[in-house]
């Protein structure tokens, strides 16, 4: 099995070292390892790793400028890739083909075109953001496109409890609700509990 690791400049270093520790340990595993240089500093100021340390975790590592690099190729046959941390920058890119010669956004986008599969580590979904701060229209097309309504962020936190915090208006949140949970049909907005004289 060969499988593409990605690291790049988001917190959460931690997590592709130990991907890589302990894909190091299975004897029928090689590892292509891109990273990008946000990733080597983040390595520095998390961890007590040295950038070179890591890289040597990996059977193989690639220059991330080298876009000509073989795991830049379709036709280079691997199992998949892994992005471990994935920042918001390189899932925008990943997401929009932007791979702007960059290795590990090329990689990304070679894996998606050939259907293998791509597991993105990121501190939370695409639809947490939107939930947060996006439109319904932009809502919708994620749930259209099968974004996971109750996925959970690194703190156990669902796309509605994030739309819930930044006070988002009545339809993203019944948008956004999933189970037995629903939103009452009078229910206008938090504005509405904000205006008016307090009881004292």
């Amino acid at each position: 099995m060969k499988i593409v690791v990605g690291m790049s400049g988001s917190s959460g270093s931690v997590y592709g070292i130990r991907l890589l520790e302990t894909l190091n340990q299975l004897p029928d595993v090689e590892t292509e390892l891109v990273m990008s240089p946000a990733a080597e500093l983040n390595i520095r100021e998390e961890t007590a790793w040295d950038p070179e340390k890591v890289k040597k975790l990996a059977t193989r590592t690639h220059d991330w400028r080298d876009v000509g690099a073989t795991i830049s190729s379709g036709s280079y046959k691997t199992d998949g890739m892994i992005v471990a941390p994935c920042s918001a920058n390189s899932l925008a890119s990943i997401a929009y083909g932007v791979n702007a010669n960059n290795l590990l956004l090329r990689a990304a986008d070679v894996t998606l075109k050939e259907r293998r599969r791509l597991v993105i580590l990121f501190r939370e979904t695409p639809l947490h953001r939107a939930a947060a701060f996006g439109d319904e229209e932009a809502i919708q097309m994620l749930l259209d496109a099968g974004a996971v309504i109750d996925a959970k962020d690194m703190n156990g936190e669902t796309p509605l409890s994030w739309a819930s915090w930044h006070l988002r208006p009545a339809p993203i949140l019944r948008k956004l609700c999933y189970g037995d949970i629903r939103i009452h049909p009078q229910y206008t907005g938090m504005e509405a509990n904000l205006l008016g004289k307090p009881n004292v």
